[in-house]
């Protein structure tokens, strides 16, 4: 019988927009491409796809949005491994 259910919208147990908004930052560094943390903040409450979309297409990259998100994922693991999950 099921007897509790947690959700976790961001921040309510563990803030990982911080580390979210990091990943980001460094895939697109790999790529010679600089964005801020305050850019990638902006999406905060959005889905990974629109945030890689959004900046497919405001800095005129030629990555898709898989691409982009194989590059992502690998900036995440690689934090998560170094520094964590929940730091900033």
């Amino acid at each position: 019988m099921l007897k509790a259910v947690i959700f976790d919208m961001d921040g309510v147990l563990i803030d990982s927009e911080p580390l979210h908004a990091k990943a980001a930052v460094l895939a697109l560094k790999n790529i010679g491409v600089n964005i801020t943390i305050e850019y990638c903040y902006r999406f905060i409450g959005s889905t990974t796809a629109h945030m890689l979309e959004t900046i497919i297409h405001d800095y005129n990259l030629s990555y898709n949005s898989m691409e982009l998100l194989e590059l992502y994922n690998k900036s995440k693991r690689q934090l998560i491994e170094t520094e964590g999950y929940n730091r900033e």
